[in-house]
């Protein structure tokens, strides 16, 4: 989705909108490339239909290197992963256990995993918890140096099928990012 070049980064206004087709920006990017300003470029909160467009209807010279969705034990989004492997796009997971003081004061909001007491007790027993089990790259939110490395040595564990049983039955398919503001426009991806 795209907003005009002046306008607030976060609008609530569908006036914000431009009507540019995200085709055009991606050959943009491509361009980047071209040019050595990039390296690779990505997309993020694409889905399935609008990744096709751009590799069925062969949109692109450039490969997409990654897509960057949400996903947590509320909203796995294991067939949009397997989507995107099958295609060689990395996916990188966002809000890997939600939103712990959102989902406490707004009703409505889902449950964050950190609230959850058995998933609580996981992390006691991995002495550590995050979405690898989906072979996905996740980024984890910390200003903490120490939970910053912390977070780096994920990859000494195996969940327990028990456990990945139950994180796979917290699957709501509610999402944390709504951007329900923009659900107007015509490319916004959560339909």
């Amino acid at each position: 989705m795209g907003f005009k070049e002046n306008a607030d980064p976060l609008p609530n206004d569908p006036s914000a909108y431009t009507d540019i087709d995200y085709v055009e920006t991606w050959k943009g990017m491509e361009e980047c490339v071209d040019q050595g300003l990039a390296k690779s470029i990505g997309l993020s909160n694409f889905n399935e239909e609008q990744i096709t467009r751009y590799l069925v209807l062969e949109n692109c010279r450039i490969r997409p290197a990654v897509n960057q969705i949400e996903v947590n034990p509320n909203l796995n989004q294991k067939d949009l992963i397997g989507f995107c492997k099958e295609r060689e796009i990395v996916v990188t997971g966002y809000c890997p256990l939600g939103r712990a003081a959102q989902s406490q004061v707004t009703p409505g909001y889902p449950v964050s995993t950190l609230l959850d007491q058995k998933v609580v007790e996981m992390g006691k027993k991995y002495d550590t918890f995050l979405q690898i089990s989906l072979g996905i790259a996740v980024i984890p939110k910390s200003v903490n140096e120490n939970r910053i490395q912390e977070n780096i040595q994920i990859f000494d564990f195996d969940l327990d099928p028990e456990d990945i049983s139950y994180l796979d039955s917290r699957n709501t398919g509610q999402r944390i990012a709504t951007l329900v503001a923009y659900k107007d426009h015509k490319y916004y991806p959560f339909r």
